[in-house]
């Protein structure tokens, strides 16, 4: 089991970063131009909180243990996670290496649409995929954190994933 995870991740992390668009407003640009400088330590400080027992859980409602709201499938049979996962990065979703890693996650992908607004999307080791829009952490840290904002926009997944996804009835 080790090796297969080892192996996912090496694809994972060869994926394509998702990036938030520059913004036009200058204070926006300020929190832009800190996010490019703290974005490549914010993976160690991410597992540094998580080594000292700040989990998603505690800032986050979960729906289900160790996994956030608004779940919108699974897996179709006969498709795989890397699958998904290329079908979603050639529609401009990106790896979303900021966010808090829910429990059993396999991936964690964002369509950035502006500065300040993103859909976020998990699949899960057992295929099921929750997702949800919401403020981007670099627009908006605080209430990003709080999952403030973050609504269910079910609906524009199931258009995104297509058949790779069997909905959630």
């Amino acid at each position: 089991m080790k090796a297969t995870v080892a192996k996912r991740e090496a694809w994972i992390d060869a994926l394509p970063a998702s990036r938030v668009q520059k913004p036009k407003k200058v204070k926006e640009q300020a929190k832009y131009f800190l996010w490019r400088a703290i974005s490549p330590v914010h993976p160690r400080m991410r597992r540094a909180a998580e080594a000292m027992g700040l989990k998603s859980e505690r800032f986050v409602q979960h729906e289900k243990p160790g996994r956030q709201k608004f779940l919108i499938g699974t897996l179709s049979p006969g498709k795989s996670v890397r699958e998904l996962v290329h079908h979603l990065v050639a529609q401009g979703y990106g790896n979303h290496f900021l966010a808090w890693r829910d429990e059993s996650q396999v991936v964690s992908l964002r369509l950035v649409e502006s500065f300040t607004n993103q859909y976020h999307l998990r699949i899960f080791e057992d295929g099921e995929v929750r997702g949800h829009y919401e403020h981007t952490p670099e627009s908006y840290p605080i209430k990003h954190l709080f999952a403030e904002g973050q609504i269910d926009t079910r609906d524009v997944f199931l258009a995104h994933l297509g058949n790779f996804i069997t909905p959630a009835v």
